[in-house]
């Protein structure tokens, strides 16, 4: 016999299986809470030009879900601050804000799922030398339990 009355089946674990009322099926993995996400990256001597804060990437086995992204310059006026998820090939906008004012916040708060190897990113255009740039990202991690 086999499916999951057959103890020899690989899938014949305990929450595996799920009964749909007509058949047998197996279930999708279960997220489990790990721990709150918090993350602040600071440059207070931004070169002139572009500069982009990164931070932390996703780890294999890990769904993170971030709620919130804030980015804001304190010295000069941005031209341009971008917001974006980068999974180490190609970018993905949430926000972008020309001219935010000095310390005028850039804000993303809607929940964005990362995956293995993807990180958020603050890019700031139009920095001047000596510039003080920050980004902080909150949300919470989830382990993926097989």
């Amino acid at each position: 016999m086999s499916g999951v009355t057959d103890p020899a089946s690989p899938y014949f674990k305990d929450g595996q299986w799920g009964w749909d009322g007509t058949v047998w099926r197996k279930l999708p993995l279960i997220f489990g809470l790990s721990e709150a996400y918090r993350e602040s990256e600071v440059n207070l001597n931004a070169g002139a030009g572009v500069n982009i804060l990164t931070a932390s990437t996703v780890p294999e086995g890990e769904v993170w879900v971030v709620t919130h992204i804030v980015a804001f310059n304190t010295v000069t006026n941005s031209s341009v601050v971008i917001l974006q998820v980068y999974d180490g090939s190609t970018i993905y906008y949430l926000r972008r804000l020309l001219t935010p004012g000095v310390g005028g916040e850039v804000i993303h708060s809607a929940p964005i799922y990362l995956e293995q190897d993807d990180r958020v990113q603050a890019e700031f255009r139009g920095c001047v030398a000596g510039d003080d740039i920050f980004m902080t990202v909150y949300g919470y991690k989830m382990r993926i339990a097989e």
